[in-house]
């Protein structure tokens, strides 16, 4: 009778599954290669959706990964490989890295063997082709030309790539239609890191397109998502940040869209009707990771569920995605986005003020004596003219100090040529200032409930600007 019983128990309570793998202390460390915002907040939302995905108490910490670099310290894929206690070791990658990228030859590895060997990536979460980066008047001029002579418009560019990407590889393979010139980076004689080919191919479009080495260049050929990137929100610095191993390899730069183009693009449309270059493949984006670990299979599984958000209509990872495609079509700045109408948010206080200012005005033009000490105060703080006031546009991202957890709803506050802008952040912690301004440096004031107040001074030519808020007891 016993044993008929332990026997039925056995059938109807079966032995529990083995646990499903788990990195150490239940912690992932993400690359995000930060070359393009877009793409970057696209890879805080894959965050903040891995870790809802995996049904499990982990933390996943972010890093950036080095862009176009080919130095010691979370290069592109080479973080990957490395012991997973080491200091540069990560455990997946999320950025501009398409799948056709792991045919490319690893450096370190010896004998020589491409990425595909050695990492694995997931299934596509976008699509992008290669377009040009170049003046207005080439962009025009190549807009304007007959669908016949298009091919022969570009060849006689000299297209500037990046060295050792999907892009350069396509470029290569295709000299019957481009003229590219590779570009890698290069070792000064006082460093051991070389300086990064991006900021190389930056400086050259700065230069009117002439390398260190006197070479010209006519284009810069990429993703259409980093270069309209670089087109409307301009290039992040590394900032001299030791802790990335960078020094100063990439400048922060505005956006080129006073003087370049994107073609094709919406406002340089192909004659062809093609929205990417002729002749190139399309490039799909994915998340990569390292082969042969013992937790590979569940590092596929809740990166496979993560991107299974991509379906659901409203997810935040398909808002993230959704932000990426007038980026990918030159669509962007048309008309005034909601969270761009600053004065919708201003709170009360500043309201009431502005009101009252109103009214002093008012008066003070029924006051002719008092008009007159108004325009003689006003005249001493007039800027000379010699300071132009010049557009911008900054993105201020908001995050716990200790969590790096986006803050929704914060209020940020920032002062330019002594006027004030407030606009809350949105549910990533994320808000956008556009404004004309004649100073050099912005003041900002963050506030958020259950955290302490931030004021500081920041140069106006950041495109970007992150800041951590400290918890409050």
């Amino acid at each position: 009778m016993v044993f008929t019983i332990f026997f039925f128990i056995c059938i109807f309570n079966p032995a529990p599954a083995p646990s499903q793998p788990s990195p150490p202390n239940n912690r992932l460390i993400l690359g995000i290669r930060t070359i393009a915002p877009p793409i970057t907040g696209f890879c805080y939302a894959f965050m903040d959706t891995l870790k809802e995905s995996s049904n499990q108490s982990i933390t996943v910490d972010p890093v950036k990964i080095l862009n176009q670099y080919k130095g010691s310290f979370y290069s592109r894929y080479i973080g990957l490989l490395r012991d997973r206690f080491a200091r540069d070791h990560i455990d997946l990658e999320c950025g501009p890295n398409s799948i056709s990228s792991g045919q490319l030859i690893n450096p370190n590895s010896n004998p020589k063997k491409p990425f595909s060997e050695e990492i694995t990536f997931s299934q596509s979460f976008y699509t992008t082709g290669i377009k040009l980066l170049l003046k207005k008047e080439l962009a025009q001029s190549l807009s304007r030309s007959a669908s016949s002579n298009l091919q022969e418009n570009l060849k006689r560019l000299k297209v500037g790539v990046i060295q050792d990407t999907s892009t350069s590889k396509q470029l290569e393979e295709n000299t019957v239609l481009y003229q590219s010139v590779p570009i890698g980076s290069i070792n000064p004689s006082n460093s051991k890191e070389g300086i990064n080919s991006l900021e190389r191919v930056l400086s050259a479009l700065d230069k009117n397109g002439y390398l260190d080495n006197d070479l010209r260049i006519d284009a810069l050929a990429s993703d259409a998502l980093i270069l309209q990137s670089f087109l409307e929100i301009g290039v992040e610095g590394s900032g001299g940040s030791s802790q990335q191993g960078e020094l100063i390899y990439i400048q922060n730069r505005p956006p080129y869209k006073k003087d370049y183009a994107v073609f094709p693009s919406k406002e340089f449309p192909s004659p062809d009707g093609n929205i990417y270059l002729p002749g190139l493949k399309l490039e799909d984006y994915a998340i990569a990771t390292k082969k042969g670990t013992s937790d590979e299979a569940w590092l596929s599984g809740i990166i496979s569920n993560s991107l299974n958000n991509l379906s659901v209509p409203g997810s935040k990872l398909k808002a993230a995605q959704d932000k990426l495609k007038p980026f990918e079509t030159g669509q962007t700045g048309t008309g005034i986005d909601e969270e761009d109408k600053w004065w919708i948010h201003i709170p009360t206080p500043i309201a009431v003020a502005g009101v009252t200012a109103l009214g002093a005005i008012i008066v003070a033009l029924l006051n002719p004596q008092l008009l007159r000490e108004m325009f003689s105060a006003l005249s001493t703080r007039i800027k000379p003219v010699g300071s132009p006031s010049t557009s911008r546009k900054i993105t201020v991202l908001v995050q716990d100090s200790t969590t790096n957890k986006r803050i929704g709803g914060a209020s940020v506050s920032l002062a330019t040529s002594g006027i004030p802008l407030v606009k809350p952040t949105d549910s990533e912690g994320v808000t956008h200032f556009s404004f004309s301004s004649s100073d050099n440096t912005i003041m900002l004031r963050v506030e958020a409930k259950g955290y302490a107040i931030v004021e500081m001074n920041r140069d106006a030519s950041q495109n970007i600007i992150d800041i951590r808020l400290q918890p409050v007891p």
